[in-house]
């Protein structure tokens, strides 16, 4: 007599063999006609400085350390869809009209700071805030529990294409705040299987906002999540707070790496603009004078700080270890106690060590 439980399960596997067969022959079969079109480039959604950075149906990874201002630049984006295809302030060129964007913030104050984001992308598009932007629909998931915050952008992209098929352009910020934890393999591979399943299977394209490991110098996006959202990316791009803006291309599909840019801040218009990389040497600060800036800011008319909160403090300002600090530290007192001026000194109290700024010679950390 046959094995009935045997027979039942080759059969499940068999129908589910065939299932994905035909999906990977219908696949090969329309990669065989698209290879009969002529295809003379990658059709870009927007450029910056007319250098691609967000093609159609792809990822842009925008990524960069804390204070790195990542979420202006990306408002910056956002406002130059709103330009009627031209060059915004800053140089961002929007090549489509059709369209629908979706914000989706997960980490501002639903009161205060997202408002007053979402008001900078009208005064970048050229309106009042009192307008409200065509096809563009923010979004908070802040109060969304963490593990429910990916179903979340889900059925939000679900309820957008309900009733509509032109391109829809979903940003991201911060994409780390979607997963329970940033560094699980399975977690991450969920996410970005499913971007790429859209970007795929729709008219769809994402910017997908990501800090950088703290302190990091080796360009690495955090975590795992990090690893696989650089893979899937058409277009990778760091930005970078050095007294100036800089944009700097570190990957980009079907086009040469253009590089990096640098944008200033204009008063005048409230907004970043492009400066040449000879104004971007003169003015950019580099990152020990930014570090004494700050120090000597927290540390004013005599205050003390433990070295863990100052340690915590330029962590979050500038995106440095601790062992940077100390290094900038000593640096900083030798050039200023050759210079008889006053120097960034530690002093123990009970258990804890609290830096002070101190007018006298180096004195050991």
């Amino acid at each position: 007599m046959p094995n009935n439980e045997l027979i039942k399960s080759a059969t499940i596997v068999e129908v589910e063999t065939a299932s994905l067969l035909e999906k990977l022959q219908a696949t090969s079969k329309m990669l065989i006609e698209r290879s009969r079109i002529e295809i003379d480039s990658v059709k870009t959604l927007i450029e910056f400085q007319e250098n691609p950075v967000l093609y159609f149906n792809s990822i842009l990874l925008l990524q960069g350390q804390k204070g790195s201002h990542k979420s202006r630049v990306l408002e910056l984006i956002i406002s130059s869809l709103y330009n009627n295809q031209k060059p915004n302030s800053a140089g961002f060129c929007a090549k489509i009209n059709d369209f629908k964007v979706i914000l989706v913030d997960t980490e501002r104050s639903k009161l205060q700071f997202l408002p007053k984001a979402i008001q900078r992308i009208k005064k970048a598009a050229g309106f009042p805030i009192e307008y409200d932007l065509p096809s563009f629909y923010p979004y908070s998931v802040i109060d969304v529990a963490r593990e429910s915050r990916l179903q979340a952008i889900q059925e939000i992209i679900e309820y957008h294409r309900r009733d509509y098929l032109g391109h829809l352009i979903v940003a991201v910020d911060v994409t780390s705040d979607l997963l329970m934890n940033f560094n699980d393999v399975s977690e991450s591979m969920n996410l970005t299987d499913y971007l790429n399943d859209l970007v795929n299977a729709n008219d769809c394209a994402f910017m997908m906002v990501l800090h950088e490991n703290p302190g990091s110098t080796s360009n690495k996006s955090r975590g795992h999540l990090g690893s696989e959202l650089t893979n899937k990316s058409a277009t990778v791009i760091q930005t970078e707070n050095k007294g100036v803006v800089n944009i700097k291309y570190l990957h980009i599909r079907e086009s040469r790496n253009p590089g990096t840019f640098h944008l200033k801040y204009d008063d005048a218009i409230n907004s970043l603009v492009p400066i040449s990389k000879e104004e971007a040497t003169e003015l950019e600060v580099n990152e020990i004078v930014l570090f004494e800036q700050e120090s000597r800011e927290l540390l004013k008319n005599g205050t003390r700080v433990t070295a863990g909160e100052f340690y915590n403090t330029m962590k979050n300002l500038i995106g440095i270890s601790t062992n940077t600090c100390k290094k900038y530290i000593n640096i900083i007192n030798k050039k200023n106690a050759d210079d008889n001026e006053s120097i960034i000194s530690s002093i123990k109290i009970g258990r804890s060590n609290y830096y002070f700024i101190e007018n006298k010679q180096l004195k050991a950390i």
